[in-house]
């Protein structure tokens, strides 16, 4: 958005300004209007969009990494004893043993879900109860994106 407003006022036409920042023409008004509109702060940020407010929280999102992090057989139930592993279908005949285990100590987006479902409640968010598959995958891949991974610290 920056480099289209340099160029505007540099005097370039809207074709290579386009052009220049790989954007529709139309995409391109849309960054000079809203510069025009509203000036160079919100004309360089996002305006707040219409729509349901996110409802989980950084502290949530915090405890899904560091559930991530973690092995599901190192994480215990309330009542202090391992978390079981889930039932594991059957396997192909060339698959090993070893292989098999090993997937046992590894989170799927499934496997973490029911945990979170089952979990956030007694850690203090709520707002995990119905997540869904995507969710947790959008909060994942986009924590892998951007480097931001939470340290966890409970709720007082």
């Amino acid at each position: 958005r920056a480099k289209i407003i340099l160029m505007a006022a540099s005097g370039a036409t809207n074709k290579e300004m386009a052009e220049a920042v790989k954007m529709s023409v139309m995409s391109m008004n849309n960054a000079l209007k809203k510069f025009h509109k509203y000036g160079i702060d919100v004309a360089l940020a996002d305006i707040q969009r219409s729509g349901r407010p996110c409802v989980i929280d950084e502290f949530a999102i915090s405890w899904i990494y560091s559930l991530a992090k973690r092995k599901p057989c190192e994480l215990t139930t309330s009542d202090g004893k391992a978390e079981e592993p889930e039932e594991l279908e059957e396997v192909e005949e060339n698959k090993s043993v070893e292989k098999i285990k090993d997937a046992e100590e590894l989170w799927n987006l499934r496997r973490l879900q029911k945990y979170v479902r089952g979990h956030c409640a007694q850690h203090g968010h709520n707002c995990l109860e119905k997540i869904s598959i995507s969710k947790l995958w959008t909060i994942i891949k986009q924590g892998r994106k951007t480097g931001r991974f939470f340290i966890y610290s409970p709720k007082a």
